[in-house]
């Protein structure tokens, strides 16, 4: 069987150049090389191509919240370091295929497919791109999720939409994508469909997420001169919906924290209190191991 990408080839190069401005600037992506389900409301709430083949399952995308702080200060710089995890808990496989080989100069483009029940593919497209890192000698996936830090009005906030963005934060490139843990025991998938970095293929499975501890580097937001207070670590999965996924709605978690310093004049954070997870308990209980 054939299967084509949905992306005439006179277009990759344009989109792929959308992709690298985007991925600098975090500029959301509001229309796609392809027909949206109406579900979708206009791509307000998700870009899943309409008509998809029957059985084809569809990721959707969060982010656990972050509960592993710390402050690290380094030559006169202070640094948030944070552990996350993004999760997959959608009816299919957050699947990620590079188009061609590529040098560590040369970005690959990347190929989202979904895949029916029968695990054969049922759609594809170019969504985004992997970028070589010297550090780990592989390719890791560009602009999967966002850091940013916001204002918060008080210890008893619980709404960062609210509020004003401080300009801290960090655009992540993953390490890559794997299936490191369960989001809960009764997760759908118990067996790892993605284990390692160099396969032909990296992804996230249903019930599953990948996660990044806080002494990784890409772990950090520089908070250098940040005047004590409250404020709102806030955590977007697909933060420029680049990715096809069934929810954007769903895509963030947020932790309170108090900024101050203590008896010894050493800044330091506390946690106050953080978004819900009402529905996959998991991504509140999320522990970061490596």
């Amino acid at each position: 069987m054939s299967y084509k990408i949905p992306i005439a080839l006179s277009v990759i190069f344009s989109i792929s150049a959308i992709l690298v401005t985007s991925t600098a600037q975090a500029d959301l992506q509001t229309s796609w090389p392809w027909t949206l389900d109406p579900s979708c409301n206009d791509g307000a709430k998700c870009n899943v191509p309409a008509d998809l083949p029957a059985g084809t399952g569809v990721p959707d995308l969060r982010e656990a919240v972050p509960q592993q702080i710390g402050l690290q200060n380094t030559n006169h710089q202070s640094f948030l370091r944070v552990s996350t995890a993004i999760a997959n808990t959608g009816t299919g496989q957050w699947q990620m295929k590079a188009v061609t080989p590529a040098t560590p100069t040369e970005p690959q483009l990347a190929i989202q497919q979904l895949l029916k029940s029968d695990g054969t593919l049922g759609y594809q497209a170019i969504v985004s791109q992997f970028e070589y890192h010297p550090a780990h000698k592989h390719f890791h996936i560009a602009a999967v999720s966002s850091y940013e830090l916001y204002n918060a009005d008080g210890a008893t906030d619980t709404d960062p939409s609210n509020n004003s963005k401080t300009g801290i934060g960090a655009q992540k490139v993953t390490f890559c994508l794997i299936d490191w843990v369960k989001i809960s025991d009764n997760s759908p998938n118990n067996q790892r469909a993605y284990s390692n970095c160099d396969g032909a293929f990296q992804g996230v499975s249903p019930g599953w997420m990948d996660q990044y501890h806080q002494e990784l580097e890409g772990q950090e937001l520089n908070v250098t001169n940040l005047p004590t207070g409250y404020y709102f670590l806030v955590l977007t999965a697909n933060p420029e919906h680049h990715f096809i996924e069934s929810d954007f709605t769903n895509n963030q978690s947020w932790t309170l924290l108090k900024y101050t310093n203590d008896d010894k004049g050493n800044p330091k954070f506390d946690i106050l209190n953080h978004s819900a997870c009402p529905d996959y308990p998991g991504l509140c209980e999320f522990t970061a191991n490596r």
